[in-house]
């Protein structure tokens, strides 16, 4: 009792979740059964919990044999032609590579079957081995033909990848980031869902702004193989309650109260419910009272924004100098660069900016 249990310590997401879980599972046993119900959509504003939920059924799909091919879109990688397919791609066939030799040897065969394969893996993921033996060259087009053939393309090697005994189950996060060469597969993987390729795309509201993705939004629902769209909404306060008792230890009818608190400043959003907690008690406002047995939220101390839209900037601004650094100068380098590139924009050493990087991450 007293302690204060971090949230990625937690399983967080399944709190209220246990219907959004039990679909998507429905969802993929109809399409085990079938083929139909291929395409799956999940909505949710920032923090609702979409990925963690996705991720959770990609753990248990892929024990029972399903390869995993995930990527995600990241706002400041939109320049990047193919990034999250790339990064998706990249996940199946490491797991691939990493498993029984006749599987491996299998999908090699069904990628040699595919025309222009070896050219865009080789693009894509130059650095796996996992390429067909000869990369047959392909005509030399106008840019917009040779994107269209290339999503193609990647559409079939999804495909060869799958098998009717582990399927491909192809999760693409933050549709709303992804650029245009990636929303291109997207739409061709609508209009023709390889056979054995079970697919979810998730994104948020503000994707609606983007009339690219808007098309590619109504392709998936129009689609042959289109299961169903699955809004992840914000946690009902008795699930509030639940996660709060988890990350205080306690029981929800002792921290009832808190929860109460936490529920109307982040109107159920397991995310910022987390993040609110952890800087409550980080600042000492939320204290466990050894002799009462019971935390205390302290108004008098409580100085703490009432818009869970100024949390972030106020964690960021409390940051150690270094660690402010690092995150403005790798605001824009996308999902991942070297130490020592990091100590060369920040003007630290290689060992401070990892401690400082990991720090963050923590």
């Amino acid at each position: 009792r007293g302690e204060f249990a971090e949230p990625q310590d937690l399983s967080l997401p399944l709190i209220g979740r246990a219907r959004e879980r039990e679909t998507l599972a429905e969802l993929y046993a109809a399409f085990r059964a079938s083929s139909r119900c291929g395409i799956v959509l999940v909505s949710g504003e920032p923090g609702a919990g979409k990925s963690t939920l996705v991720e959770n059924l990609l753990s248990d799909l892929e024990e029972r044999g399903a390869l995993r091919a995930a990527g995600k879109g990241v706002q400041l990688r939109q320049g990047t032609p193919f990034a999250p397919i790339a990064q998706a791609l990249r996940t199946a066939l490491a797991r691939l590579m990493a498993g029984e030799e006749p599987a491996l040897e299998a999908a090699r065969a069904r990628l040699d079957a595919v025309v222009g394969c070896g050219r865009v893996l080789a693009e894509l993921v130059p650095d796996l081995a996992l390429l067909p033996a000869e990369a047959r060259p392909v005509a030399d087009v106008p840019a917009q033909v040779a994107q269209a053939r290339s999503a193609r393309i990647i559409a079939d090697t999804l495909g060869a990848l799958a098998a009717p005994e582990a399927p491909v189950v192809l999760f693409l996060d933050d549709l709303q980031w992804f650029d245009h060469a990636s929303l291109n597969v997207v739409r061709h993987l609508c209009s023709d869902l390889p056979a054995h390729v079970f697919f979810i795309a998730s994104f948020r509201g503000e994707a609606l702004n983007r009339a690219s993705v808007r098309e590619v939004l109504e392709a998936a629902r129009s689609a042959p193989a289109f299961g169903l769209e699955l809004a992840v909404a914000p946690l009902r306060e008795t699930d509030t309650n639940t996660l709060v008792a988890l990350m205080l230890k306690s029981t929800p009818e002792e921290v009832r109260a808190i929860a109460a608190r936490v529920h109307g400043q982040t109107h159920g959003n397991p995310f910022y419910s987390g993040q609110l907690l952890r800087r409550l008690a980080e600042e000492h406002i939320l204290r466990f009272d050894a002799d009462a047995q019971q935390w205390i939220w302290s108004d008098q101390q409580d100085r703490h924004p009432q818009e869970m839209a100024d949390l972030m900037p106020e964690r960021i601004n409390a940051l150690p100098p270094l660690q402010r650094l690092l995150l403005q100068r790798c605001t824009s380098l996308g999902g991942r660069c070297s130490a020592a590139f990091v100590a060369h924009l920040t003007g630290a050493s290689a060992e401070e900016a990892v401690r400082a990087a990991n720090a963050l991450v923590a």
